[in-house]
């Protein structure tokens, strides 16, 4: 007797793929699990938006939304801006936020004074924030006053807390990457939906980088 086959989003399953709660399996003509629809944004923050699904705050960020019933994947502080996700799925949520995810963020940062090699070391190295030591991380120079840092951590307004440990304040602050996706020309204030392949990077072992 021939084994039946099983079937994933209507494709011939290969032996050991990976499926999740997305995916519809079929087994002939047997449904095995329905895969439940959810949407997935990414979404360019303009500098003045509040990251708050309240709308009744001023400047909130709910207008920006594709679709209802979606939340963030983190936040920026209003003064900051760039790349930030939406989406109704827990466990993209889970994939990218909070420390125990390990999932990369980038930044660019400009600053109102010039910062010495001594200034980017000791934030590679790590400064005393809201009581704790941030993690050593990645500081590549961009310019006299600009740099682009690397966080793991989601501390409350982490980058102008460790630059104002340096003496700078920061003009400008834009996220440009989230773990393997990159903000690039998207323009401030537009969204673009995920593609399957992208989403998948965030639900696999090693998705950080």
């Amino acid at each position: 007797m021939s084994e039946k086959k099983i079937f994933v989003n209507g494709k011939c399953a290969i032996p050991n793929q990976l499926v999740s709660h997305r995916d519809t399996v079929m087994m002939e003509d047997r449904l095995l699990q329905q895969g439940t629809q959810y949407y997935y944004y990414a979404f360019h923050k303009p500098r003045g938006i509040e990251c708050t699904t309240n709308p009744l705050i001023p400047d909130s960020i709910v207008p920006f939304f594709p679709k209802e019933h979606l939340y963030l994947v983190g936040r920026l502080d209003k003064a900051s801006e760039g790349l930030i996700f939406m989406t109704d799925d827990d466990a993209f949520y889970k994939a990218i936020v909070g420390e125990q995810a390990g999932c990369e963020k980038e930044y660019y940062v400009e600053t109102d004074l010039p910062l010495s090699e001594e200034d980017l070391q000791q934030l590679r190295q790590g400064v005393k924030i809201l009581g704790r030591m941030t993690n050593p991380c990645e500081v590549y120079r961009e310019g006299d006053s600009a740099f682009r840092i690397i966080l793991t951590q989601g501390l409350n307004r982490q980058i102008r807390r460790m630059c104002h440990k340096r003496e700078r304040q920061v003009t400008l602050l834009r996220r440009i990457r989230i773990g393997s996706y990159y903000l690039g020309s998207l323009p401030a204030g537009e969204t673009k939906a995920l593609k399957e392949e992208e989403i998948r990077a965030f639900m696999k072992p090693g998705h950080a980088q």
